[in-house]
């Protein structure tokens, strides 16, 4: 009795061991910073997409350091990442929609620093549904400098990660 479980037991567990495993191969790579590098936006027929910068990856950021504090060469008040955007929709072709944008979040590791930082500069920009827009660049300035130690601490020699989310109206 014993000999004929054994044998459906142990193929149970390997069905479970490759489907769990991957289950877990599959989230990790739908989650992480892997969009940092690449600045491609989709959006579909909900009209609205997020995206996370971390901004050690955006090619060309020395450190990031409030306005007036620049050190040419070496640090930068503002970041100016490209974008390029494709709104999808079937049977809609050739409609017109206004892309906006908004500056969601920053953060230094786990602490959220958003009110030092603003999204400046941008005009919402006229998309296609069906015609790429390239190029398409979005200035976050290090506006405010930190109160106090204890909000310079919250940012200082942290990883800055910035949300930013694009929607599309008509």
């Amino acid at each position: 009795m014993k000999k004929k479980l054994i044998l459906p037991i142990l193929i149970i567990m390997a069905i479970l061991t490759l489907t769990g495993g991957a289950y877990a191969y599959w989230a990790a790579s739908a989650t992480g910073t892997s969009s940092n590098a690449n600045t491609e936006a989709e959006i579909g027929t909900g009209g609205v997409v997020t995206t996370t910068l971390d901004v050690s990856k955006i090619n060309g950021t020395g450190k990031l350091v409030p306005v007036g504090k620049e050190n040419p060469g070496t640090s930068v008040s503002s970041i100016q990442p490209k974008f390029n955007f494709t709104w999808n929709g079937v049977g809609a072709e050739g409609t017109k929609g206004s892309l906006k944008a908004q500056l969601v979040s920053v953060k230094a590791g786990t602490d959220d620093v958003t009110s030092l930082f603003t999204l400046k500069g941008w005009t919402n920009k006229e998309i296609i549904i069906g015609t790429p827009l390239n190029n398409v660049s979005a200035t976050i300035e290090f506006t405010s400098e930190p109160a106090n130690a204890t909000e310079y601490a919250k940012i200082a020699g942290k990883k800055i990660t910035i949300t930013l989310k694009f929607e599309v109206t008509i």
